[in-house]
């Protein structure tokens, strides 16, 4: 069973196994709320919002956790829906999409070529 912590920058370097991503990861936790998704001591994922204003979603997958993506989709749609819900966020957006199919799962719909949810 997999379970949600707070992020902290050292998840990021845990998932890319490269220090030089952790400034952005320190901004990503200093401009808002942040998640890791655990299983076990294991991570599986890290995501959360920016917030300028409007929110600005990001997100990290480990490598190897492409036969549990359903699971990680649920618990990163339920997240970033409580963080919007919480932070009263009107919109969020998110850009630099690897997949379509998977930021669809997670309740954006791309509008003039930037998603928003």
């Amino acid at each position: 069973m997999s379970e949600i912590k707070p992020f902290i920058p050292a998840d990021a370097v845990k998932i890319t196994g490269d220090t030089t991503c952790l400034p952005a990861a320190e901004l990503n936790l200093a401009s808002g709320p942040g998640f890791t998704i655990f299983d076990g001591k294991k991570i599986l994922a890290c995501g959360g919002i920016r917030i300028y204003g409007i929110g600005e979603a990001w997100f990290l997958m480990a490598p190897g956790n492409e036969g549990r993506i359903k699971s990680i989709m649920r618990q990163t749609r339920e997240t970033l829906e409580g963080i919007q819900r919480d932070r009263e966020l009107y919109k969020i957006y998110a850009e630099n999409i690897v997949s379509e199919t998977f930021i669809k799962h997670l309740g954006f719909e791309k509008k003039n070529g930037i998603f928003l949810r």
